[in-house]
């Protein structure tokens, strides 16, 4: 029992030292560059990938606190984009026939073609 009860104390402290957050594997392929806009329960930055230089937002939608239906619709969103194929509706990134999306610490990460606008012109 003492034994057991060294031991969580060891994890706890090493917990505590290391306190990073796990990396995520698909934001460790980009490089952010600015915030794009936010709302309710979601924000939308711009990253660049670090090995073509292309320009993708990617879209964190936080999981925490939502009704299931509010769960339901942030998770079919990237279900929906993934088959979606328009000239006038933003897409998801595909990279092997998969689409680039994850989630980690319940947060909904999606990669989105980036579309430049200037309204102020």
């Amino acid at each position: 029992m003492l034994v057991v009860l060294v031991l969580c104390f060891i994890n706890i402290i090493l917990a505590c030292k290391n306190n990073k957050k796990p990396k995520n594997p698909l934001l460790s392929k980009y490089k952010k560059i600015k915030e794009l806009g936010k709302g309710g329960y979601a924000r939308v930055d711009l990253y660049e990938d670090k090995k073509d230089h292309t320009k993708w937002a990617i879209k964190k939608v936080n999981l925490t606190g939502l009704d299931e239906s509010e769960y339901k619709n942030a998770m079919g969103e990237p279900l929906i984009l993934k088959d979606l194929e328009h000239p006038n509706i933003i897409s998801m990134r595909q990279i092997d026939e998969s689409p680039e999306y994850t989630i980690v610490d319940e947060v909904l990460y999606i990669v989105l073609e980036y579309a430049e606008c200037k309204f102020n012109e």
